[in-house]
């Protein structure tokens, strides 16, 4: 096993409601812990780790709804038809 999978799996054994940090000194809160232990966010994250593009497109798309949400005055909002 290496020494990352043992962490994620002690991590994960031990507590579910702290920030954990690895022997090297990385810390990981327990969203970042669900990227990597859920099989529907893991699934997220390997296409995005295998296509940065991709990546790059639904980020740039989700910041883009975020900053002109309810930005526009008389109820005129341009993430209603993102």
């Amino acid at each position: 096993m290496e020494p990352y999978q043992h962490y994620v799996c002690v991590c994960v054994c031990v507590c579910v409601c702290a920030q954990w940090q690895s022997p090297d000194g990385a810390t990981m809160l327990p969203t970042d812990m669900a990227l990597r232990v859920d099989p529907e966010y893991l699934a997220i994250v390997q296409e995005f780790a295998s296509d940065n593009n991709a990546f790059i497109r639904a980020f740039a798309g989700a910041w883009t709804k975020m900053m002109n949400a309810d930005r526009f005055s008389k109820g005129r909002n341009v993430c209603s038809n993102a």
